[in-house]
């Protein structure tokens, strides 16, 4: 009898900033339901989204607790996957932005 190996690939997400400070101990009420099904997906995030979340983070956390933030971005930089978008997807976004804006009209 031959068994077969699984083939299932996990299907990716690309979540924005939303999802980063829960990461780094930050609750955030929308994305606290979300972020269990993680499990079921292979998860990718900008740069940008860390450094915006981290912009907020800033305001909230107090210094003596920067060393769970620096916990949690090790997290993300270990469990989700960094994407690099070339030049032309950012513009191509940008074309499809306007485009959409202008059938809106």
């Amino acid at each position: 009898m031959r068994f077969r190996r699984s083939t299932s690939v996990k299907p990716k997400i690309l979540v924005n900033t939303t999802f980063i400070p829960p990461a780094l101990e930050i609750e955030v009420e929308e994305a606290m339901g979300i972020i269990p099904l993680f499990r079921k997906f292979n998860i990718y995030y900008l740069e940008v989204s860390v450094l915006e979340a981290m912009w907020k983070i800033i305001k909230l956390v107090p210094t003596n607790k920067l060393n769970h933030v620096r916990i949690g971005l090790h997290a993300v930089r270990s469990t989700y996957y960094l994407l690099k978008p070339n030049p032309e997807t950012y513009v191509d976004s940008i074309t499809i932005y306007i485009v959409k804006a202008v059938e809106t009209i």
